[in-house]
């Protein structure tokens, strides 16, 4: 329709024209309106498609969402995972728990806190205790890494005493014949079993005594402890 008007307008322009020709007199320039089109919507974009989140709405935690921190999150989700690794200690484990401590699984199988007749009656060049008594804790490691592992060297073994202070098997003046130092080397799945000596004042392990063994072939500080109670 739009079409037509524009032929016919031109048709009457011309006509107009040459009859002003003809009687002398200059045409007036004919003045055509066009319309154009409206211009088409803009094509609508996934993201113009998502509704602003009000502002006032909340989370679950009750706080604003404006007032939440990304890298407080991500910090958060590291938290978590980094209490997912077995290098971080949940707890003390019970006497009898297999705990992964670097390149090894060890079992505190027990822990004897006055073993003084068995540590001394072992050799005869053992001596009594300095501190009070001697303890004598029993352990199994199995070695899960891919060379080969010498449990003596690759970890520290000791008790952390109610008193504060870590008693280690170097202060025991006592040589056990299955002693952690006589314990053979190890490929990946081998076990070894063996014995800890310490000499302890009285008290020491008491409830809340632990025993700890830490890796230091890795250097990552990793350590575990058992409740020797």
């Amino acid at each position: 329709m739009r079409r037509s008007l524009l032929v016919t307008t031109t048709a009457l322009a011309a006509a107009a024209a040459l009859a002003g020709c003809a009687l002398g007199q200059p045409a007036s320039p004919a003045t055509v309106t066009v319309t154009a089109p409206a211009p088409a919507a803009a094509e609508e974009t996934p993201e113009d498609a998502v509704e602003a989140v009000p502002a006032d709405v909340e989370t679950t935690d009750g706080a604003p969402m404006d007032d939440i921190d990304v890298e407080d999150e991500e910090a958060a989700a590291s938290e978590t995972d980094l209490f997912a690794d077995n290098s971080v200690d949940p707890g003390a484990a019970p006497v009898g728990t297999e705990r992964p401590v670097g390149d090894y699984r060890v079992t505190l199988l027990s822990l004897d806190p006055d073993a003084t007749d068995e540590a001394v009656g072992g050799n005869f060049f053992n001596e009594p205790p300095t501190n009070g008594a001697y303890a004598i804790a029993r352990v199994r490691a199995t070695y899960t890494g891919n060379d080969e592992g010498n449990v003596s060297y690759d970890t520290s073994m000791h008790v952390n005493g109610t008193d504060g202070v870590q008693y280690t098997d170097y202060d025991c003046a006592a040589t056990l014949e299955d002693g952690v130092y006589s314990a053979p080397t190890l490929n990946n799945g081998g076990t070894a079993e063996f014995s800890l000596c310490f000499d302890v004042p009285p008290g020491a392990l008491d409830d809340g005594a632990t025993f700890e063994v830490q890796d230091d072939l890795g250097f990552t500080g990793a350590s575990e402890e058992w409740d020797i109670r």
